[in-house]
């Protein structure tokens, strides 16, 4: 009996210690993005939104501001095409906070989203404050949604003009290359503008 208790026991510990590198690397990648994150009100990041009407949307976006300590002046809306929004950022957003926020859209805690068919991508020029796997990314334009068929509700992909998509999982942010990049319908036809 006691060398079973000795296997689990060392099997706890190689485990407790591989949990804590692997939270550490996550740690210290979000230290890396907030530390390269300088605003730039002029970087053209925006979020463009169907399925959800003008006071859901005004409502989700209110729910958000609360939950992230963020003021009613960072988050800008305005309508154009039929039914389509953008969110603006007048004074910027961190990367991690815009990640968020395009999940946030997609499952927002305020309305049911079960039976909608919506449409959130986000779109940004990239930088070190991203969190990029490779400092050839900064400066390209980038996509960013929730994948089709999402069974996890906490991560966004990022698609480059390129083509290559990643996985950003919310527990990290570190981006992890996904052959299929899972391009929901519902923003295949949104219009930047």
């Amino acid at each position: 009996m006691k060398p079973i208790l000795l296997v689990v026991a060392v099997f706890v510990v190689i485990a407790a210690v591989a949990l804590s590198l692997w939270m550490s690397r996550g740690m210290k990648h979000l230290s890396e993005m907030r530390s390269a994150y300088e605003p730039n009100p002029d970087n053209g990041s925006s979020i463009e939104v169907i399925g959800w009407n003008q006071d859901e949307i005004h409502g989700i976006l209110a729910g958000f501001r609360r939950i992230y300590g963020l003021s009613d002046s960072a988050l800008a809306v305005t309508k154009h095409g039929d039914g389509q929004f953008r969110v603006s950022f007048p004074h910027d957003i961190e990367p991690q906070i815009f990640f968020f926020l395009v999940n946030y859209i997609r499952y927002p805690k305020e309305l049911d989203f079960q039976a909608r068919r919506i449409g959130v991508l986000g779109r940004a020029r990239l930088s070190r404050a991203f969190g990029i796997p490779d400092t050839s990314l900064d400066g390209m334009s980038a996509r960013f949604y929730v994948p089709a068929n999402d069974k996890e509700f906490d991560n966004v992909y990022v698609q480059l003009d390129s083509g290559k998509a990643f996985k950003i999982p919310f527990t990290r942010l570190i981006w992890e290359p996904v052959e299929d990049p899972r391009v929901p319908d519902e923003i295949k036809n949104l219009k930047n503008g």
